[in-house]
């Protein structure tokens, strides 16, 4: 059995925000063996961010920590007090706990400035994952089922939970290659994050799969459009002159999640 962990980023309803272009939900697929490897390391990492917090009279428990992506780049909510070196690192950890323990990746994204249909980002998004977490479930050398585990979410929960079971019944059911999702048991499980590493580990990745995307995409069109003599440098050294220290930290981080991303989805193109 497969575990499938979703979060998203870059949610602004059903508004087109030029700050936030691309609603994206990652996937997270882990074998249900691997879970609990994951759940103590990431525990082990909390009690470390405990013991890098300056002692008050308020006692901090490795319980208290909840990784967000957001959170630990901007040092914001917990993370305040941390140095950002160590944000990053720890951010680098909980990517390599996932990489190392044979999790994948997917990433579902839709461009709010171009879609060409009403539909609400979100929903689109989960049609695009459960076609390919179906692909990969039916392939062979997988063919297992897989159960989805995702973040709250108020707004869409009921909704979300019709469009599977629709989906299981009959397909997907919009776009070019409807499909018949056979391999995915059960519901959707909404969770609360807080009580749950796994979805914490999915919102990390996916935050940076998203930062690290839009990143990437600015810096080739500024390369691309850069002199001729500055391209005769490769986009590697163009990004190491040119970045900022924040944003290679960023791209450095996407590259570790490439390494484990099964899937990428970014709509319209």
């Amino acid at each position: 059995m497969k575990l499938i962990y979703i979060d998203e980023a870059g949610n602004t309803g059903g508004r087109a925000d030029p700050d936030q272009p691309i609603h994206m939900i990652g996937a997270l697929i882990v074998d249900q063996g691997q879970v609990r490897n994951i759940e103590e390391r990431l525990n082990k990492l909390a009690q470390e961010c405990t013991d890098s917090v300056e002692k008050t009279d308020v006692i901090v428990l490795p319980d208290d920590v909840e990784f967000h992506g957001a959170e630990l780049y901007s040092g914001k909510k917990f993370f305040e007090k941390i140095d950002p070196a160590l944000r990053i690192r720890i951010c680098m950890d909980i990517l390599q706990v996932c990489k190392e323990e044979g999790a994948l990746f997917g990433a579902f994204g839709v461009d709010k400035l171009k879609k060409i249909t009403g539909t609400y980002p979100h929903l689109l998004c989960f049609q695009f994952m459960l076609e390919r977490v179906q692909d990969y479930l039916a392939g062979p050398t997988v063919s297992d089922f897989g159960l989805l585990v995702a973040d709250e979410h108020r707004e869409l929960e009921e909704q979300l939970i019709r469009d599977l079971a629709f989906s299981k019944s009959v397909n997907t059911g919009w776009g070019w290659r409807p499909t018949a999702i056979k391999n995915v048991v059960d519901t959707v499980h909404f969770v609360k994050s807080h009580h749950n590493r796994l979805i914490q580990a999915c919102d990390v990745v996916t935050y940076f799969k998203l930062k690290g995307y839009r990143l990437r995409q600015r810096l080739i069109s500024a390369y691309l459009a850069s002199p001729p003599a500055t391209r005769q440098f490769s986009f590697a050294e163009y990004c190491d002159a040119n970045a900022k220290r924040a944003e290679k930290a960023v791209l450095r981080l996407h590259d570790v999640i490439k390494t484990f991303e099964r899937f990428e989805k970014i709509w319209p193109l």
